[in-house]
């Protein structure tokens, strides 16, 4: 049991240690106490980016659906595509569609022709999936086709068009070109040059870039990642690789007998391109429009200064402004380009975003929660003292006076019972509920105190043969809104929903249930009386067999759990957890364990209506990490086996991060020399 304890010490220590390491908006740690985002970041735009692909058969081959499947991903990622190729006129009849030769490209790249393909609208080798979002292409993609990649006994000629384009591409910081380097041939005769070339043109130190002022110029290179198996251009969890293989020798591997690259060759690249260009689309982004890295405090109560650290927000105030969810902020005590000193406004309650809008647009936003900690009250929806069921509640008082404290239970029949009590000066004090409340009771519990304490209700079980227990820290106030992305009826479970109202006014909670196939039911009304308790038994509600979450949306502020009792494989136990106040864009988890006996999972729930962006990263205890990237469909329940996604026998600890908000907890299973059981949490979140 030790060593255990040990290895999830060591993970709580190391999981917070990943924030130095970050992946994928890598956070390095700052002068003062907080932490600072660096730019680089693979998740794709929140709303759609109208992008121009300029390229000939090989750009074909890559867009098209069932070859290289960059169409689709582009549009996965909300890039909208428009093509030119053969054909293609900028003014009537000058063909410039046919010419994409390296030595073509200054005649592209001026204020003559540029108008016309900021305004294309045309398609050749892939039909949108998703909406135009109207405008011009702000992302200019240009591609050579693969006789390029042969460049004879010097590339200073290549050298000197791509260091002619520059000027013009500074001069239109509004738009985003990305260089795609052109495909080797089957075999490339002067392949040692080339590779030279496409070095020079990635190198960020010493390269085509080095010197370059802007942020609207990137180079994926597509010849590297074609040349061998082991040759790479992608994001690796928390930089960009750029490497060519050790044996590289100028003979691809990805070519079916012609000197277009195959489906394969072309789906590698699709997946190494997309993190990068939203790399860059970000980095492009940042240095353009305002940007949040971070708040200094996370949390804090109407009326308190917030320090928001970021980019861009301009050397004064103007018409700027901050908002916390739909307030703006009023009270400014200071204002620069990276830093803003704002009070937190009025009209605000629970988890919120913060934003900062200047006339260059509106940022990305980073979480606030309105808490006037330190904690003085506790609320815990759940609540059992029926046969077989033991509930404490546990109060810690560690002020140096005793601590006046009401206690308040609530049950089913919308009855109350009244408990005040005084906490000793640094006392623990333990209430046996069942026996303050008496047997065969659902109960919920409100805990005010005049001072700040901490309260937690932990309850063992005898369910019908499931022996367990599960504990929970009590939810600091009522909302309106909860989140739970875990939920199952198979055979074998018993899922619940408590709701609590704390208030003297009866209200109602609609409660929707989403599943694993996108389909939802509900909302379900759910009176909640007065000052009480009401349940409702999940798998009565949508049937068995179902991997549910939830959300609830309450008429006015009550508090939600969700308990489970399970026989997971003849492992009997219950886990419960209070609902998450707010969807989140990361989630952090400590602890995971896939060794033998345990069987860990991670329930991802996406409850808006457009789908979300994952990158789960996995770390092991000795620094291997492994990485995955999912798409999460609108309104959509998603399970990953940890076991089988991170292997075996591992210690792990968990990051996911994601495009838009979700939910994401993370139940575990096991029998551990004999003792079965299982636990759940929410993810952390920064």
């Amino acid at each position: 049991m030790r060593s255990k304890i040990l290895i999830c010490i060591f993970l709580s220590i190391f999981a917070l240690s990943l924030i130095a390491i970050d992946f994928p908006a890598r956070l390095v740690q700052s002068s003062n106490s907080g932490w600072t985002l660096a730019a680089d970041n693979p998740l794709p735009p929140t709303s759609t980016v109208k992008l121009c692909f300029i390229h000939h058969s090989c750009g074909y081959n890559w867009l098209e659906t069932g070859n290289g499947n960059l169409g689709a991903a582009l549009n996965a990622n909300n890039y909208y595509v428009t093509e030119t190729y053969y054909g293609w006129d900028a003014e009537p009849g000058d063909n410039l569609g046919d010419h994409t030769d390296t030595s073509d490209w200054p005649l592209w790249f001026n204020d003559t022709k540029m108008p016309y393909v900021y305004a294309n609208n045309s398609h050749y080798a892939y039909s949108n999936a998703i909406p135009d979002p109207g405008g011009e292409n702000q992302i200019i993609m240009f591609k050579s086709c693969f006789p390029c990649s042969e460049v004879g006994s010097s590339i200073d000629d290549e050298k000197t068009i791509y260091n002619n384009l520059l000027p013009y591409f500074a001069a239109h910081q509004d738009k985003l070109f990305v260089l795609i380097t052109p495909p080797g041939e089957t075999e490339v005769s002067s392949w040692q040059l080339t590779r030279e070339l496409c070095d020079w043109l990635v190198d960020p130190n010493s390269g085509w870039l080095a010197g370059y002022p802007g942020k609207n110029v990137f180079v994926f290179d597509f010849y590297c990642v074609l040349s061998e198996i082991n040759s790479h251009h992608r994001w690796n969890i928390d930089h960009v690789e750029h490497v060519f293989a050790a044996d590289y020798d100028g003979i691809s591997p990805y070519h079916d007998g012609d000197d277009h690259p195959n489906a394969i060759g072309n789906q590698k690249a699709t997946a190494e391109y997309l993190p990068l260009l939203n790399i860059a689309y970000n980095r492009w982004m940042a240095a353009t429009g305002p940007s949040i890295d971070y708040l200094e405090a996370s949390y804090g109560d109407i009326g308190d200064n917030v320090i928001v650290h970021g980019n861009n927000f301009g050397s004064s105030q103007g018409t700027s402004y901050v908002t916390f969810g739909e307030q703006q902020a009023t009270h400014y005590t200071s204002w620069s380009n990276r830093q803003i000193v704002c009070e937190v406004p009025a009209g605000i309650s629970g988890a919120v975003p913060v934003t900062v809008t200047t006339d260059e647009g509106t940022s990305n936003h980073d979480c606030f929660i309105q808490d006037s900690s330190p904690q003085t009250s506790f609320y815990f929806a759940e609540g059992c003292t029926r046969d077989g069921f033991h509930e404490y509640l546990t109060l810690l008082n560690s002020n140096s006076s005793p601590v006046q404290t009401n206690i308040t239970l609530m049950f089913s029949d919308k009855s109350s019972q009244a408990l005040p009590m005084e906490l000793g000066a640094r006392t623990r004090t333990t209430i046996n509920v069942n026996a303050v409340a008496g047997g065969g009771k659902d109960v919920s519990i409100m805990v005010d105190a005049d001072a700040p304490i901490v309260a937690e209700r932990p309850m063992y079980f005898n369910y019908g043969g499931w022996t367990g227990g599960h504990d929970v820290v009590g939810a600091p106030a009522p909302q309106t809104s909860f989140f739970f992305a875990e939920g199952c009826t198979h055979p074998g479970f018993e899922e619940w929903l408590c709701l609590q109202n704390p208030y003297a006014t009866p209200t109602t909670a609609h409660v929707t249930f989403m599943y694993k196939d996108g389909s939802t039911y509900g909302p379900l009304d759910v009176p909640v009386g007065a000052t009480s308790r009401a349940t409702v038994n999940v798998n009565k509600e949508v049937g068995g067999g179902k991997d549910v979450s939830i959300m609830v949306d309450a008429d006015a502020p009550i508090v939600a759990e969700r308990p489970m009792y399970f026989n997971y494989g003849g492992w009997t136990g219950g886990h419960d957890v209070v609902g998450a106040p707010a969807p989140q864009t990361s989630f952090f988890f400590a602890e995971g364990y896939t060794g033998y006996g345990f069987q860990e999972y991670l329930s991802l729930f996406n409850p808006y209506a457009q789908e979300a962006h994952l990158y789960l990263t996995y770390i092991g205890n000795l620094g291997n990490i492994l990485q995955q990237e999912i798409t999460l469909e609108a309104t959509t329940r998603k399970t990953i086996h940890v076991n089988s996604a991170a292997g075996s026998g591992r210690t792990v600890s968990i990051r996911v991060l994601s495009n838009r908000p979700i939910v994401v907890e993370r139940p575990m299973y096991f029998n551990y020399g004999g003792w079965t059981g299982g636990h759940d949490v929410v993810g952390y979140t920064p």
